[in-house]
């Protein structure tokens, strides 16, 4: 039996057309998910998943962060240079791993804009040790 725990998809623009309809729930040992540069714009297929830690949706079409809420074992989280405009909108999306998460990136998206932009990814993330390319710990 085949065990995949890192995918690497990355520029590959057709991912934005089978995106919804990948197979994700087979690949239940799946650590590090990289699908940059694909020109998706909505996370879907992801809800399966139970053991993802490394998150990385970064350069793609996003304007929100949907269907992650149950990676509960999240711990970096990739969503620079997409179109994510809310703050609030993160911290629904990536509420299943608001504890466990220690990384994400932001950056050119609106929402890094935002006011407050580092302190209030802190208080959504009390455990947070990066903020794009800011080091905390």
């Amino acid at each position: 039996m085949l065990v995949l725990v890192k995918l690497f998809i990355c520029h590959n623009i057709w991912m934005r057309y089978f995106f919804g309809f990948f197979v994700f729930k087979e690949c239940n040992a799946l650590e590090e998910i990289y699908l940059s540069h694909n020109g998706i714009a909505k996370t879907e297929g992801l809800s399966k998943l139970v053991n993802p830690r490394v998150l990385d949706v970064s350069s793609n079409k996003l304007t929100s962060v949907d269907d992650i809420q149950n990676l509960t074992r999240l711990e970096d989280l990739w969503l620079n240079d997409n179109r994510i405009e809310s703050l609030e909108d993160i911290a629904e999306g990536v509420s299943g791993s608001r504890e466990k998460l220690t990384t994400i990136y932001l950056e050119n998206n609106p929402c890094a804009q935002s006011p407050n932009y580092n302190a209030t990814l802190k208080q959504i993330f009390p455990n947070i040790q990066q903020i794009d390319s800011e080091v905390f710990a």
